[in-house]
């Protein structure tokens, strides 16, 4: 079986009873990692609600990084500790 698109929703509490949800749908190409495109469209949403990345993005871009041997980029999500 193969994962050709992810999709992320969230839905924040903007006070009033009221809410705001925001989606993304990315397309995973042949080859590409389910778990990033997961990733990215997680960031995606979230940036668009006006939330920064949590612990949990943050660790699992690093995982992500680390198994696709990028050191350069994981000694600059460890340097900062959010990738800024």
């Amino acid at each position: 079986m193969r994962i050709s698109q992810v999709t992320y929703a969230q839905l924040k509490n903007t006070g009033n009873y009221e809410n705001e949800r925001a989606e993304c749908t990315v397309e995973v190409g042949e080859g590409e990692d389910p778990k990033a495109a997961l990733l990215v469209a997680r960031r995606f949403v979230r940036a668009g609600l006006g939330l920064g990345p949590s612990r949990d993005d943050i660790e699992k871009a690093r995982e992500l990084l680390e198994d696709w041997g990028d050191e350069d980029m994981v000694d600059w999500f460890g340097s900062t500790g959010r990738g800024e």
